[in-house]
């Protein structure tokens, strides 16, 4: 069974145009254009709590966006991710270059003390 699900135009069976792909589990979708079924140009994702990664795809990949977090206004900076590419020579062009959403990943809030009963 599938997790997503298109909601757009298709040309030949085949995605083509604008639309938007839901992510059933996750509770994410992506709006941007599909070319050939691939995402290419500008597009949005939605994460489930409203947080958004905007930016630019080519041939399906993200080579360019700019994360904004609706739970904490600290993680809105100007650090933009940008693609850069592995091959079988190197991991990475840049591979000591900092993750600018490897902090993002995780929230933890502030809970009071609980003791326990046992």
């Amino acid at each position: 069974m599938e997790n997503f699900f298109f909601e757009g135009e298709y040309k030949d069976g085949v995605r083509e145009g604008p639309g938007v792909m839901y992510y059933t589990d996750e509770r994410a979708k992506i709006e941007g254009t599909w070319v050939s079924g691939v995402l290419q140009g500008d597009a949005t994702y939605y994460y489930p709590d409203g947080s958004t990664l905007s930016g630019r795809w080519r041939n399906g990949a993200m080579r360019a966006a700019k994360f904004t977090s609706v739970i904490d206004p600290s993680f809105n900076t100007d650090i933009k991710y940008s693609y850069d590419e592995s091959t079988l020579k190197r991991i990475a062009k840049y591979p000591l270059r900092r993750d600018p959403y490897e902090s993002q990943y995780s929230y933890a809030k502030k809970i009071r003390n609980l003791t326990s009963s046992w």
